[in-house]
């Protein structure tokens, strides 16, 4: 192979560091040798120079000791942050099903309030509907049986008469007016006015 020429060759400060060229300096300085003495001269630098190698290898070394450390906490960091990242998701999730199930319990509780409250209107609005059709007992014997020879059984049978005149008017929601026991009552009006027209 063909001798790499001198432009090619690394200089001195591309060989040497700062720090080593200061140390030869001091070395240059403190060593009481004459240039003839080449042999010496050769044997110190080639000393120091194995120092400064071994030195070298030693920061290195410790610097790949530090990389490795840091290596090592950033994978002991990573799997923290992957448990840490499960633990939330499994968090997410827990609150996620806990909001669902508030809502669903929400939801029935208001559907439960709807329905009691339809009830109660419906109870109230049934009540109020038996009030005007419920026939009591006295006016169903009056219309039936009651004495038309007497004052007061007259003016019992006027009073069964005007209540069932109100019951056969009463205004009733089709709703409503469609319920068997409605259709029960209006069927037993309807007969006791017969049965009253017949002793007329």
């Amino acid at each position: 192979p063909s001798t790499p020429s001198i432009s090619s060759r690394p200089s001195a400060k591309e060989i040497i560091t700062k720090e080593e060229e200061r140390d030869l300096e001091t070395l240059l300085n403190n060593t009481d040798i004459t240039l003839t003495d080449i042999d010496e001269l050769s044997s110190a630098l080639s000393s120091q120079l194995s120092v400064l190698e071994l030195e070298n290898i030693d920061g290195l070394i410790e610097s790949e000791a530090v990389v490795n450390e840091v290596v090592v906490r950033l994978e002991e960091a990573s799997i923290e942050l992957g448990a840490v990242d499960t633990w939330l998701n499994y968090y997410n999730t827990q609150l996620t099903n806990m909001k669902q199930y508030l809502e669903h319990i929400e939801s029935r509780n208001n559907s439960m309030e709807l329905i009691t409250r339809n009830q109660k209107a419906l109870m109230s609005c049934l009540d109020s509907l038996m009030g005007q059709l419920d026939v009591s007992q006295a006016y169903q014997q009056a219309l039936k049986q009651g004495d038309l020879t007497s004052r007061s059984g007259v003016d019992t049978c006027v009073k069964a008469c005007s209540f069932l005149a109100k019951a056969i008017q009463a205004n009733i929601k089709p709703e409503l007016n469609a319920m068997q026991a409605v259709q029960d009552q209006k069927k037993l009006i309807e007969q006791l006015r017969i049965l009253f027209s017949e002793r007329l």
